[in-house]
């Protein structure tokens, strides 16, 4: 029960990075296509911030809820090993947002 607790809430962080991500995608790419946005730099940094929140809270996901490769510390147990999730996103890895047509 716990895991699927964490996968969820990974999969939920990761999908809003995701949005995120092509948020700043139209916003750099097509700028003058949102008209409800005076200031675009206002929103890019906006979106910016959201988006160092989403890659702040996955960092912290990984570094206290992934098993450790190398747990040294004699006087902890070596935690049991976990199939790997299946809808997580590599965080360090750039998500590129397809034009329309484009076949990933």
């Amino acid at each position: 029960m716990k895991q699927l607790y964490l996968q969820g809430l990974y999969n939920e962080v990761a999908g809003r990075r995701d949005q995120v991500l092509a948020d700043l995608s139209v916003l750099l790419d097509n700028p003058a296509g949102i008209g409800d946005h005076g200031n675009i730099s206002d929103e890019i940094k906006l979106r910016l911030e959201e988006l160092s929140k989403f890659d702040g809270l996955i960092s912290s996901f990984d570094k206290y809820f992934r098993p450790r490769e190398n747990n040294t510390s004699p006087s902890s147990p070596e935690p049991a090993p976990q199939p790997a999730p299946t809808a997580v996103v590599d965080p360090n890895t750039p998500t590129r947002v397809l034009d329309e047509g484009e076949e990933s």
